[in-house]
């Protein structure tokens, strides 16, 4: 047209404004596009850090109910050693615990029994303190003899 505001000049602004010219409605729709996007990486962000803590929580805050044996305490002798082992991790239950003649190669079950406390050698002889039931011992093994006491 005549180059005063006619329909010509409203072509041009349209084209400057689709054409990447800032205004303020290009930058709104960017920042809501960022937003939405955040918004979303932080819904995975924090399903993923929850999902980690609660892992966390499970493994180390709550027991293995699972009994595992551990040796608690250990004599040494001249040709191997007693060794009294225990079981951990265990909650509500009671297992008994055990002492065992360990060789190099071979292992012999000496004493099973609930509540030992302790093992102990005085010259040949294993002393076995406990303040609980017996359900199993030996009154010699090799060249040891074994003798229990009760704490009861």
């Amino acid at each position: 047209m005549d180059g005063m505001g006619g329909s010509d000049a409203d072509k041009e602004k349209k084209e400057k404004l689709l054409g990447g010219a800032f205004s303020h409605t290009y930058a709104c729709d960017e920042l809501n596009r960022l937003i939405f996007t955040m918004d979303i990486m932080g819904k995975f962000i924090n399903r993923i850090a929850t999902s980690f803590m609660m892992l966390f929580l499970q493994n180390c805050c709550f027991p293995n109910f699972a009994p595992r044996s551990k040796e608690n305490e250990c004599v040494d002798v001249d040709s191997g050693k007693f060794a009294l082992i225990t079981q951990v991790g265990v909650i509500d239950q009671e297992y008994p615990y055990s002492v065992y003649y360990i060789m190099s190669n071979d292992s012999v079950l000496v004493c099973k029994g609930y509540g030992i406390k302790m093992i102990r050698m005085k010259g040949d002889t294993l002393m076995i303190k406990m303040d609980g039931e017996i359900l199993y011992y030996r009154d010699k093994i090799k060249k040891y003899r074994v003798k229990l006491l009760s704490l009861k």
